[in-house]
């Protein structure tokens, strides 16, 4: 039982690199900086002995980025109640993108004034989803967007992470 647990635990662990990997890749590729790619994973091979890409040193690589993104696999959120449309509308407190943002927020209060961003799959959306506390008139590009007033974390947006990547290119002046 213990060993079939920590089976699927392993399993999980290598999706969300996968995941934050390409999404990585992705982002810095939309921006303009996949060159810096293979700079970030061949030194992310030196420190760890694996191929990868990590957020925190594509920040320490690129200092001057805007934001910072964490990658999460929310399960499936297709299946989830508190996660379907109309519940994000009525309920977003109690869905499960919101509860790790909350947590992801009191684990990182020190980004030095970046965006916050959480990137996550969501089923038949390409490139998954963000949810990031960005100033609405300059992330609200394009696309469809959800804007959440909270009374904790203050306006929140969840929109595509390809409509949040094409902002962040279009507001590239400002960083």
């Amino acid at each position: 039982m213990s060993d079939s647990k920590e089976l699927a635990e392993e399993r999980e662990a290598i999706k969300l690199s996968v995941f934050g990997y390409t999404q990585t890749k992705f982002f810095l590729s939309a921006v303009g900086l996949s060159k810096k790619c293979r700079e970030i994973t061949a030194e992310a091979f030196k420190r760890t002995g694996r191929y990868s890409l990590p957020f925190d040193l594509v920040l320490e690589q690129i200092p001057e980025l805007p934001v910072y993104l964490a990658f999460r696999r929310l399960g499936s959120l297709h299946l989830t109640p508190q996660a379907s449309f109309p519940s994000l509308f009525n309920q977003f407190k109690s869905s499960p993108i919101y509860r790790e943002y909350k947590r992801l927020s009191s684990e990182n209060s020190e980004i030095g004034g970046r965006v916050l961003g959480l990137v996550f799959p969501r089923n038949r959306i390409v490139r998954g989803m963000i949810l990031h506390n960005g100033d609405p008139g300059m992330y609200c590009l394009t696309g469809t967007i959800m804007i959440i007033q909270d009374p904790d974390l203050g306006t929140l947006l969840l929109q595509r992470f390809k409509d949040f990547a094409a902002a962040v290119v279009a507001n590239k002046q400002e960083w």
